[in-house]
């Protein structure tokens, strides 16, 4: 039984993986994620998680732009603007 809470928590959690991702246009995409660390390493995430997105087409993720959001205290986040090819 605790092998199938896993497992379906497991599932929950890639699911809002995909919902983050928001097409822009023109092969371009943007992806946020809640900031928990520092803004270098939550940039290395967002550019990691963009790279798993692409590598799901073959692609690799080239990064156009980061960007912070909301403050420290209030549900913080970091965007990352990136192209597949």
């Amino acid at each position: 039984m605790k092998y199938w809470v896993a497992l379906t928590a497991l599932l929950g959690v890639s699911a809002c993986a995909g919902e983050r991702v928001t097409e822009l246009g023109g092969g371009r995409y943007h992806l946020a994620i809640r900031s928990e660390y520092g803004e270098a390493e939550d940039r290395a995430h967002a550019a990691e998680l963009a790279d798993n997105y692409c590598s799901k087409s073959g692609h690799r993720a080239v990064v156009e732009g980061f960007d912070q959001k909301g403050s420290y205290v209030v549900s913080p986040s970091t965007g990352i603007v990136f192209t597949c090819q």
